[in-house]
């Protein structure tokens, strides 16, 4: 089996507390992504992809020698873009930093062909998904063309709505690194493996 996967930095509680908060006052009945720390949670990704089911212990491997510190970040502004749906898609912009993008490429390099990009067909499978949204399958498709190495963007993925005002900037520690399985959206819906930094 494929799954749909992501390596991310988990942020937090009091910075996933953050993110929910924005999030629940978004009209909800227009936006998809409903985040929480049970089965949505707020992350950044370094590294998404499509994963064999059989390689999952040897990307936890990998993943699992990386000699890491926890990266202090900083939360600098909200951005919007507009989806293909023509709704607005919010993002909390993380601070671009030397060790962020030193690590983002580490783990891309580390997983090479075993987190494969430019494949996403149908049979990948999203978690809890009702349906396999095309964007979704795109995201996971062209992660490693449109959005690594120098298209990195760190973020946490908000939601849908209108762009609202949030006191920022807001800095943190990050000391968790996962790799989780994706749902509808690139959402994190189950942690599969993960690691405090030290």
């Amino acid at each position: 089996m494929k799954l749909a996967v992501d390596v991310v930095l988990l942020p937090p509680e009091k910075i996933m507390d953050f993110a929910i908060s924005i999030n629940k006052k978004f009209n909800n009945k227009n936006n998809e992504i409903i985040l929480s720390k049970k089965d949505c949670l707020p992350h950044i990704s370094l590294n998404m992809g499509v994963a064999e089911e059989a390689d999952i212990e040897k990307i936890k491997n990998q993943l699992e020698d990386l000699e890491l510190k926890p990266l202090r970040l900083e939360i600098v502004e909200m951005r919007s873009s507009i989806h293909k749906s023509g709704r607005t898609c919010l993002t909390l912009a993380v601070k671009h930093s030397p060790e962020l993008q030193k690590l983002h490429e580490e783990v891309m390099h580390r997983l090479k062909g075993l987190v494969i990009h430019g494949y996403a067909g149908d049979d990948v499978t999203l978690l809890e998904s009702k349906e396999n949204y095309p964007v979704t399958k795109e995201w996971v498709k062209n992660y490693g063309i449109r959005d690594a190495y120098e298209h990195f963007y760190p973020h946490i993925t908000i939601g849908f709505d209108e762009l609202i005002e949030v006191k920022l900037p807001v800095t943190f520690t990050a000391s968790t690194l996962a790799l989780c399985h994706l749902g509808n959206y690139c959402t994190c819906r189950k942690v599969l493996w993960k690691k405090t930094l030290t």
